[in-house]
């Protein structure tokens, strides 16, 4: 680990590359440590990502089932959030996609929640949102908030740390 401790908010995408990459029957270690994550309250994500995952992800339905702790349920304080990032970077709404349910507002609203509470002093950890996403700001650095659509980009703009689920277990030093 770097020297604190991290939460971790995790999206929709890492939770299915990690079961595509790493089946749990095939690699148990990786889902104990990420089990051991859940446990310390170091790995959450919000509700919309347990809903998107329901859309139809069977593979994962029964880790989704047996942890349900993971899930962030909506309260006024994360909805207020939400729709500030909404304001903020209106292509992350994304209207034109087919889902039900879109979490990466959500994922990016409880990363900025959790950074800004209170606690935060007490506890000494780092908030990092963990996202298979591939952001466009490296390729173009002049990207505009408002055109803003994918996690890594909205995160880099609000100065929170944003990572794959390589970067996490670097994060954590597992090895495998």
């Amino acid at each position: 680990m770097s020297g604190s401790e991290n939460l971790y908010i995790v999206d929709t995408s890492t939770l299915i590359e990690l079961q595509r990459q790493y089946p749990s029957d095939i690699f148990p270690s990786v889902w104990r440590y990420v089990h051991e994550l859940v446990v310390f309250g170091r790995f959450i994500a919000p509700v919309e990502v347990k809903k998107e995952l329901l859309e139809g992800y069977d593979l994962l339905l029964t880790w989704v089932n047996a942890h349900d702790s993971v899930f962030y349920d909506l309260d006024e304080e994360l909805i207020l959030a939400t729709q500030k990032i909404l304001q903020q970077f209106p292509r992350m709404a994304d209207a034109e996609s087919d889902k039900l349910h879109n979490a990466d507002p959500f994922v990016v609203a409880l990363a900025v929640l959790m950074r800004e509470q209170p606690q935060q002093k007490l506890t000494k950890y780092r908030v990092c949102v963990v996202t298979n996403e591939k952001g466009k700001l490296s390729g173009n650095p002049l990207l505009h908030p408002a055109n803003m659509k994918k996690i890594p980009d909205v995160c880099s703009q609000l100065g929170i740390i944003s990572m794959d689920h390589f970067g996490m277990f670097r994060e954590e030093n597992w090895s495998f």
